[in-house]
């Protein structure tokens, strides 16, 4: 740019001053105002359940006598737990602290319906020889609800897998049994037992539970509308004679006419019997029959969805059964090398028989269910 140029350039400028249209400087920017966040509610505290807590069995008792509802037991061994005449429907005893929850020795319940009972331990406290009258660490005659209560014969019954012969002899303690209507057992976890779950009165109930080691029978029941459903037993010892059984139900027995009463509307669905889970090589190791229904009739039973794995012949043995269904089970060798366990054999009539799988159909089928070895 020329001298002439550069001069009138900045005689305009002067001009420009002169007459106040200079352009102003900038103002300093302005931050923009930060939004302030909007606040989260915060959800309040859940509520804290009321309910009283007792140190001590003679404490359990007195709260359930007071009307409390809700009874928190304190940590500790306990020794049993014996509830009898007690008018408590609706009550719940819970532990303090589920984490850390109390041992009984036993629980009995008996003319006092209406009882929960959950997570607690119940281990057997003393030996009890095996004999041909199974003792049971709980038992109800009615109206009792467990739930999530382990149950172990001894104190490393979990580790009965690595029992010798003697220990499951002389800790022969057996489940739960409940000897009256309206009990039921949900998500129960058993431990080295003799017998497992078992039922002699009708309208009682086995859902979700399991057992593991076991030297007599899983699951009996001996009760009209008794339901075992999802429940899962495995790794079955012999130590005895008495060999044991997945699952057996029959009626009571008339000594005098030596016959055994029907059962009616019997639920046994979505179970698990499993023979071994730990070691094949158990010397103790049984033979785990499965469904056994030999004596009497079953009327109306639903036998749906089960899964059998055993080195027995009986997979599904049911000798009477009157207006039933038998469908969608399973039953193979738990070893995979024998193609004809475990059986399958239902009679009676009536009966839908669909959709099962065995190697080996001891009476006629139709082209639903499937043959096959394991």
């Amino acid at each position: 740019m020329d001298l002439q140029k550069i001069k009138t350039l900045a005689q305009g400028i002067l001009d420009e001053i002169a007459t106040g249209t200079a352009p102003q400087p900038l103002p300093e920017p302005v931050p923009e105002p930060v939004p302030t966040p909007t606040p989260v509610p915060v959800p309040p505290a859940p509520p804290v359940v009321g309910g009283a807590v007792a140190k001590d069995v003679a404490d359990i008792i007195a709260k359930l006598k007071a009307g409390d509802k809700v009874i928190k037991v304190r940590k500790g061994n306990l020794g049993a737990l014996t509830i009898n005449s007690v008018s408590a429907a609706g009550a719940e005893i819970v532990p303090e602290d589920p984490a850390d929850a109390a041992t009984f020795s036993s629980i009995s319940v008996s003319k006092s319906p209406g009882i929960d009972i959950l997570d607690f331990r119940v281990v057997g406290a003393v030996a009890n020889k095996n004999d041909s009258s199974p003792n049971y660490l709980i038992k109800s005659d009615g109206g009792l609800r467990l739930h999530s209560v382990t149950v172990m014969s001894r104190d490393d019954a979990t580790d009965c897998m690595n029992w010798a012969k003697a220990d499951w002899l002389a800790w022969a303690w057996s489940g739960i049994q409940f000897t009256g209507p309206g009990n039921a057992a949900h998500t129960c976890r058993l431990f080295g037992v003799n017998f497992g779950l078992s039922t002699v009165a009708p309208d009682n109930f086995l859902t979700s539970n399991t057992i593991f080691g076991c030297s007599a029978d899983g699951i009996r029941l001996n009760g009209d509308r008794c339901r075992a459903i999802g429940n899962k037993a495995s790794d079955f010892v012999l130590i005895d004679s008495n060999h044991p059984d997945a699952l057996q139900a029959f009626g009571k027995y008339n000594s005098t006419a030596k016959t055994y009463a029907d059962l009616t509307g019997l639920v046994i669905e979505d179970n698990e019997f499993i023979e071994w889970t730990v070691n094949p090589n158990n010397p103790l190791r049984a033979k785990m029959q499965g469904i056994g229904g030999y004596n009497g009739k079953w009327i109306n039973a639903s036998v749906k969805r089960n899964k059998i794995k055993t080195t027995s012949y009986t997979g599904v043995t049911i000798n009477n059964l009157i207006n039933g269904a038998v469908e969608d089970n399973y039953m193979g060798n738990i070893d995979k090398v024998s193609a004809d366990c475990a059986r399958f054999k239902v009679s009676g009539s009536g009966n839908s028989i669909a959709r099962n799988q065995s190697p080996h159909f001891l009476t006629a089928v139709d082209a639903t269910n499937v043959k096959a070895p394991f």
